[in-house]
């Protein structure tokens, strides 16, 4: 059954590819297109901006450069008073059970802020591309 299928759409083809005439383009098609081609706004076309500008690279430097100037002049880092404001209590009061080391708590509540800062970053990056 596929083999006589194929034959009549075969045959269906090759009877109007016979029975369509090649058309060519006129002589000065190229220079139609290429005048039209100069011719376009060049506001249409999108340029390349980096996703995180340069001020925020330096903003991010010297953070960074910041804490590493804290951590050498501070001697005093042993201590855990760093997370004080957070109250893990009520955590652990709403799963008696389950102890959660201090590390894994501030790992989680770190990656949850860059979580949410990255959706929102995003989120403003493809609304600015879309406006386009």
């Amino acid at each position: 059954m596929n083999k006589e299928a194929d034959k009549h759409i075969e045959r269906l083809v090759d009877k109007m590819m016979k029975e369509v005439v090649l058309e060519s383009p006129s002589k000065d098609f190229t220079n139609l297109i290429m005048t039209e081609v100069e011719q376009m706004d060049q506001v249409k076309f999108i340029a390349y901006k980096p996703l995180i500008s340069k001020k925020l690279w330096l903003f991010i430097l010297s953070s960074i450069m910041g804490m590493v100037i804290y951590i050498l002049i501070n001697n005093n880092l042993t201590t855990p008073k760093w997370f004080d404001f957070f109250e893990f209590e009520s955590i652990s009061k709403l799963m008696p059970n389950i102890n959660f080391s201090s590390t894994i708590l501030y790992a989680s509540i770190i990656l949850s802020v860059l979580f949410a800062t990255q959706i929102i970053v995003l989120k403003n990056y493809f609304n600015k591309r879309l406006a386009l």
